[in-house]
Formats: C-alpha cells, sequence, structure tokens
C-alpha cells in the first residue's frame, strides 16, 4: 500500500522565515513527517538550504509555465495567457489592456498565436509585488498540480489560498485549508478587503469551490 501523498502550499520555510507563519508550517511538517505519508512543500522562492529530510522543498520560481501569447495586428500589442482548463487567464502587465478591449480580443482573424515557456520570479516576500506574486502563485499551482500525483493538497493561510484553489481546480482532490489568523486577528477595525476576499473564497465549503 503506498503513502499518503500531500501537495502543501506555503509562503516561508526554515531557515528562510519572517515570523510564525513560517514557524508554525515547518512544526506541522515535523509533525506530518511521523505519519506515513509523502510530503511536497511549495514555497514562491527556495534558496536551496533548506532541509528535506521531512519534506520535498519546490521552489514556484523554479517551475516552467506554459503561456499563450497574442499579437494583435491592430494595435501592435502583445498579451499572454495561461490556460487553466476551459479559461484563458490574462497575465499582467497588460490585464487593464485586456479588459478594456475584451470584444475585440475575442476576434481571432486579428491575431497569431504562440506558445511560450518561462518562470515567474518571486521574492517569496511581503513587499509592494505581494498580490502579483499570490497571482503568479496560483498559475505555478496548476503547472505543479498537473506534474504531480497526490492525493491532498493543504494551503497555508490566505497567501496561498488561491493556489490550494487552482491545484484543486486542476486535479479534482480535495483542499483544505489552514487558517494561522484572519484578516480581522491582523488588522482589527481597518480590514484590507482584497486579503477578506481571498480568505471567503478559502473557506467556502467544498461544494462551493
Amino acid at each position: 500500500m503506498r503513502k499518503l501523498r500531500v501537495l502543501m502550499f506555503g509562503w516561508e520555510y526554515p531557515p528562510h522565515i519572517t515570523g510564525g507563519l513560517g514557524t508554525a508550517c515547518f512544526g506541522l511538517t515535523e509533525g506530518l513527517a511521523q505519519t506515513d505519508l509523502d510530503l511536497v512543500f511549495v514555497v514562491p522562492k527556495a534558496y536551496g538550504d533548506e532541509d528535506q529530510h521531512l519534506a520535498r522543498i519546490i521552489g514556484a520560481g523554479e517551475i516552467e509555465v506554459k503561456r499563450k501569447q497574442y499579437l494583435y495586428k491592430y494595435t501592435g500589442q502583445t498579451q499572454d495567457f495561461v490556460q487553466v482548463k476551459e479559461w484563458m487567464l490574462p497575465l499582467s502587465p497588460n490585464a487593464a489592456f485586456y479588459e478594456h478591449h475584451r470584444h475585440q480580443l475575442l476576434d481571432t482573424h486579428d491575431r497569431t498565436e504562440s506558445e511560450i515557456w518561462g518562470h515567474f520570479h518571486f521574492e517569496g516576500r511581503y513587499g509592494t509585488s505581494l498580490y502579483e506574486e499570490v497571482e503568479n502563485y496560483a498559475l505555478v499551482a496548476a503547472e505543479i498540480a498537473r506534474q504531480h500525483d497526490f492525493d491532498l493538497i493543504h494551503a497555508h493561510d490566505w497567501l496561498t489560498y488561491e493556489a490550494g484553489m487552482m491545484a484543486k481546480k486542476i486535479s479534482g482532490k480535495p483542499l483544505v485549508v489552514h487558517v494561522h489568523a484572519t484578516e480581522f486577528d491582523r488588522s482589527g477595525r481597518f480590514v484590507n478587503q482584497r486579503v477578506f476576499e481571498i480568505e471567503k473564497k478559502g473557506w467556502k465549503p467544498p461544494t462551493e469551490c
């Protein structure tokens, strides 16, 4: 009988941690290592010096993602997309252009299409590019879900809920979300609505995800 395989999405892992989240994830990994399972732990950026005895550590920035690139003749602009099942998701920096010209972009006679492979760059920190990294992390999660055979998905805190939901969408495997703190715990009355919306999506019952 093979071991249970768990695909876990976190945002930091020792020795590269900022605070409690990475420490808690490591403690959970230590506990799970005592059970009969295989654990793959994904972080945005892996440095190569992480202890791999408890889990296989994967950096999202190491994963190649296939994109479709459209060149539109009437503007000369390009737009990159990542395909996730039946959805074509526009990538930065031209997402606003896509929204403004949505109907024109559906005209296949005005565009040429090519496929490219590439990597996303991740700082894996909490800076000004955090929201963009959270979104790109979810796109990489889709590719990881295609490449790995696993039984369960485990996502830590709001930073990785989008990734967990994307992996669930691709694989159909069950998703467990781990709440380390809510936006209300962190911010009190000054709630970041964008973060709160991600949390609400992650907390939906399985039939609604």
